[in-house]
């Protein structure tokens, strides 16, 4: 009974359950089933890539339920894919407030304001993540990536190193460390750090790239 109670406040907190919003707004438009059908329809174009489309048919749920948390996040999500950066933030910011402990919005923020160049509002949106959860993967990675593109070298590879100590063969944090390396001037760091990349995926081709600059750099 109490796995019950707690699900069904949850469900509550994302907007999947419709009868709480009665109360606050009686006449609600759409149904529980046009929101199944709205959803059904929303994940189909996005099969397709129709990222555009696949927000649109979402309208009507948004109309009715503005502040939940469920569709702002799916809002957020598809209105990144789009290239859509303003809807994106302004959908994940509804989304992270419904439930300020949901670390998903907060992760689409930090991908939005990366993708923008906003590196230092990346990094705050990213200690509010490691404040929840200290080894969060993707936090982390952008955090890294953030602290490079802002000549904060030794931040970065402190950040790569905490990481690596959990995934010593983690291509991802291999290559950050290796372009953060490569971008501070510690050639010779660099290049071992970036054959350790390739060892592990012989084909990337930013590894490749960088190596073969270090080499006529020689």
């Amino acid at each position: 009974m109490q796995h019950l109670t707690v699900l069904t406040r949850t469900m509550r907190r994302l907007g999947l359950i419709t009868g709480m919003f009665a109360s606050a707004s009686a006449m609600a438009a759409i149904s529980y089933n046009d929101i199944n059908l709205a959803y059904a329809k929303s994940f189909n174009a996005e099969k397709v890539a129709n990222y555009t489309e696949a927000a649109k048919v979402l309208n009507g749920v948004l109309a009715d339920y503005p502040a939940t948390y469920t569709v702002n996040a799916r809002l957020g999500y598809l209105s990144m894919m789009s290239k859509n950066y303003d809807k994106a933030i302004a959908h994940y910011t509804a989304a992270a407030k419904a439930v300020p402990s949901a670390l998903d919005p907060k992760l689409g923020l930090m991908l939005v304001y990366l993708t923008q160049g906003q590196y230092a509002k990346v990094e705050s949106v990213g200690a509010q993540v490691t404040k929840i959860d200290y080894y969060n993967y993707y936090a982390n990675l952008r955090i890294a990536i953030a602290q490079r593109m802002q000549k904060n070298y030794a931040g970065a590879e402190k950040t790569c190193l905490k990481m690596l100590d959990l995934y010593p063969a983690d291509v991802n944090f291999l290559l950050e460390d290796g372009m953060e390396q490569y971008a501070a001037g510690k050639i010779q760091n660099a290049g071992a750090v970036l054959s350790s990349v390739l060892t592990l995926d012989p084909q990337n081709a930013t590894a490749l790239a960088l190596l073969k600059q270090l080499a006529v750099q020689k």
